[in-house]
């Protein structure tokens, strides 16, 4: 039933695929994009008010600091409103932008639950474990040795590194999250944590990469 209400809800807002993805952690936890919400906030002219910050950025226990917000939403066109919240602290988030990450989270929240989305189990990915192994899988190598490697790794760290960002590059031209890349590792390697990534893994990553681009050329060409 679940499975039906969301497919139905991607055709209502032309969500794609690639909007979509599973944590590799945790397969039962399904991935929206941002970019996603974002799409069916445009269509549903979904309008945000009475925003009210509640922590700017001061120590509140053991967290360094908290950014933290409230937030009504409601269509356009609808009298139905929701309420939601939105937090980012010292442990949730680990980038320069805790502000607008704490408003992204509150936004995406109101949009799924307006939509139905929520009920569904569906998270934004700017939610703290995930937009922490999103961040986790773009970091460059930082020196923790890598689990499985073959033989031929051993002391080519810079191979390493030269194949994921290879992989960043074409992944990013085909618009996929990197949690998108990990659950094509995960899926046919077993591997679910990019530390864990081989030069053999990468390169059928990249492989599968450029099949989509191909793809996507043939496609447009026509």
């Amino acid at each position: 039933m679940a499975r039906k209400a969301l497919a139905e809800l991607k055709k209502e807002y032309g969500l794609l695929e690639e909007d979509f993805w599973r944590l590799p952690q945790n397969k039962k936890v399904q991935v929206i994009s941002h970019d996603g919400c974002k799409k069916i906030a445009s269509q549903e002219n979904i309008e945000f008010f009475d925003i009210n910050w509640i922590n700017m950025g001061e120590r509140v226990g053991k967290y360094e600091f908290v950014y933290s917000l409230e937030l009504y939403a409601k269509k356009a066109e609808s009298d139905i409103r929701v309420h939601a919240t939105g937090e980012a602290n010292s442990e949730n988030c680990k980038i320069a932008y805790p502000v607008a990450i704490a408003e992204k989270r509150a936004k995406d929240r109101a949009i799924l639950l307006l939509v139905g989305f929520s009920e569904l189990g569906i998270h934004s990915d700017v939610e703290g474990e995930i937009a922490e192994s999103e961040k986790e899988f773009d970091n460059p190598e930082d020196g923790t040795q890598v689990k499985g490697k073959s033989d031929d790794d051993s002391g080519n760290e810079s191979s390493i590194t030269k194949l994921r960002s290879e992989l960043k590059k074409k992944r990013e031209s085909l618009k996929w999250s990197s949690q998108k890349i990990m659950e094509l590792a995960s899926d046919e390697f077993k591997v679910s944590n990019w530390k864990n990534l081989t030069t053999d893994h990468l390169k059928w990553l990249i492989t599968q990469c450029d099949i989509a681009l191909k793809a996507k050329d043939e496609e447009v060409a026509l």
